[in-house]
């Protein structure tokens, strides 16, 4: 489970760092899955993961952020691929946080947000055992 700090991610601070062609392809890259696994060292602020990309192996990428006060900003991320710095796979790293964290807070919410016990469709009658 990754921290709520992904969740208020300014994606903004990710944009200015990398620029719009490269989070532009980082969100593709997102969309198509290419995150293979991702883990969370807090004490590092470090999310690393690998990340598919035209090499027959996965590229290894690092992404670090630093908490702000009702924020959590995007510093620099590393990788193995050419770029080396700021690419693509690190951009496409940070938004599949993103959006698992987010995905991850409105999993832990949905059974009772806004249900109220007359809200909820009736139970099924009891048939009794099959026989």
């Amino acid at each position: 489970m990754l921290p709520e700090d992904f969740r208020q991610i300014d994606m903004s601070s990710i944009k200015a760092v990398l620029g719009t062609t490269t989070y532009t392809r980082g969100e593709q890259y997102a969309r198509d899955h290419a995150v293979i696994q991702m883990s969370w060292d807090p004490a590092a602020k470090e999310l690393w993961g690998e990340v598919a990309g035209t090499a027959r192996e996965p590229y290894s990428a690092s992404a670090f952020v630093a908490s702000v006060p009702g924020r959590t900003v995007y510093r620099y991320g590393i990788c193995t691929c050419p770029v080396g710095m700021n690419c693509k796979h690190v951009a496409a790293l940070l938004i599949t946080a993103m959006r698992q964290a987010r995905s991850e807070a409105q999993a832990a919410v949905a059974p009772t947000e806004g249900a109220s016990p007359g809200s909820l469709p009736p139970a099924p009658p009891f048939r009794g055992p099959a026989g």
